[in-house]
């Protein structure tokens, strides 16, 4: 979903659903003990958004070696790792095997 419909901006990650997929938005947010599910005006569509610093150190671990498109670990570099003071240490691995297993 981060690949696809998900950004990351100065201190945040947005994941877009559609309005029918919005029970899985709020699972996410669930699981992760993190974010708001808000619904986009005029659209049928809902966004996971996610600003805490706990919870964006949490997705990272989890997609660390997952994600398949280069400029998604550049703005998490960018946009996440180095805009706090204490930067997190991360080592971010782009996934470039062939296997779709790897949820």
């Amino acid at each position: 979903m981060i690949d696809s419909d998900g950004s990351f901006g100065i201190r945040s990650l947005v994941i877009a659903f559609n309005s029918l997929d919005a029970s899985l938005a709020y699972y996410i947010k669930g699981r992760l003990g993190y974010g708001k599910v808000k619904k986009v005006k005029n659209k049928n569509a809902v966004i996971f958004v996610l600003q805490n610093r706990e919870g964006l150190d949490k997705v990272i671990k989890l997609v660390n070696g997952k994600l398949r498109i280069q400029y998604k670990i550049d703005a998490i570099d960018k946009h996440i790792v180095n805009v706090y003071k204490n930067p997190l240490n991360y080592k971010l691995h782009i996934n470039s095997s062939f296997d779709l297993n790897n949820y």
